[in-house]
């Protein structure tokens, strides 16, 4: 359906081989290492069906990996299901609807304090539930659902449409404020809407990892930024020209092909998703020429590639992927072809 769908618009990349940015001796561009992850074979897939038994998946968008438990979001079926790493089912639990424990159109999954916390498309809300799939509590938002994580004290870092401020931060005694001030001068006429709003607004991606480290993508600029827990900015870079400059290019062109349509497009983002691999490191996915995206340090966002050579079918599964995980050598990637597991060839 319709209203599924239009979150999950797959955001368009186009990436071009790039030397270090150490070699133009500009500290703001990130630094890409040599040499790059290799996407191998693939060991274990669910496809995405309409009915081939109970665990069957229908159209999954998210997934986190904890331990040894794969969890994904079947937005088909509004529920989470549970794998271990060899991708054999464990368990699900969820079922359509409104009330306390139901789901209704879930798109985000995020682990928190032993939780599974699942965002929902339809409802503006966030349930939580335990390892056993019980239901705990939910959580009203504020505004729309946006991309979101939790720092260790429980405080929730959501993405926000206001127009200074990248996220909204809500603490665990329900104070709601303001958070991760976005830098002056940035923003350029041509970067904000009709309304004043930097395009990017509500479509930030974030993610936190260990030491109240809090990581913003402005995916209308390609920007990283870095914040603490005060909300103060600790670093920022940004994608290569080699990058960026190619990728804004076909993100302009698909925006122009719409409004050729006469569809009027507000947003268009260029990453897909920013994950916390269980090593601590990032993922931030996005699809190019033969490219699933790139682990980035989270201490000073030098980055590596993850390649993907020549192979129709497994192409098309990892390049097209809303969302992937990186746990030691395997690679776990979500996309309407259903969940799929590749070995990986690590530098």
């Amino acid at each position: 359906m319709l209203r599924r769908l239009l979150p999950l618009l797959p955001p368009l990349l186009l990436l071009t081989a790039c030397a270090a940015a150490s070699d133009r001796g500009d500290e703001r561009i990130i630094r890409v290492l040599d040499p790059p992850i290799v996407v191998g074979e693939m060991f274990a897939s669910r496809p995405a069906d309409l009915d081939a038994g109970h665990f069957t998946l229908m159209h999954p968008t998210d997934l986190r990996v904890q331990g040894d438990t794969v969890i994904v979001v079947d937005n088909g079926s509004d529920r989470i299901v549970l794998f271990d790493p060899a991708l054999q089912p464990l368990g699900d639990f969820g079922r359509s609807g409104f009330g306390p424990g139901e789901l209704e159109a879930p798109l985000y999954v995020q682990v928190w304090n032993d939780q599974y916390v699942v965002g929902e498309g339809n409802s503006q809300r966030l349930s939580f539930f335990d390892r056993n799939g019980e239901f705990v509590r939910m959580l009203r938002l504020p505004g729309s659902l946006g991309f979101f994580d939790f720092g260790d004290d429980g405080t929730l870092y959501i993405a926000s449409r206001d127009p200074e401020h990248y996220l909204t931060a809500i603490s665990p005694d329900g104070n709601v404020r303001r958070f991760a001030r976005r830098p002056d001068g940035i923003y350029g006429p041509e970067d904000r809407d009709e309304y004043g709003l930097p395009r990017s607004a509500g479509w930030e991606l974030v993610a936190v990892t260990d030491g109240g480290r809090i990581h913003v993508v402005d995916n209308h600029l390609g920007l990283l930024l870095r914040y603490d827990t005060a909300g103060d900015l600790q670093l920022m870079k940004e994608l290569p020209p080699e990058l960026l400059q190619p990728l804004r290019k076909e993100r302009d062109e698909f925006v122009g092909a719409f409004v050729k349509r006469g569809v009027r497009v507000l947003a268009a983002p260029l990453m897909k998703g920013l994950t916390v691999n269980p090593d601590g490191s990032l993922f931030l996915l996005f699809r190019v020429d033969d490219v699933a995206g790139a682990v980035l340090d989270p201490v000073d966002y030098s980055a590596r590639l993850v390649q993907m050579p020549p192979n129709p079918v497994h192409e098309k599964l990892v390049l097209n992927a809303s969302a992937a995980v990186i746990r030691g050598d395997t690679l776990y990637a979500v996309a309407d072809f259903g969940l799929h597991a590749f070995h990986l060839r690590v530098p």
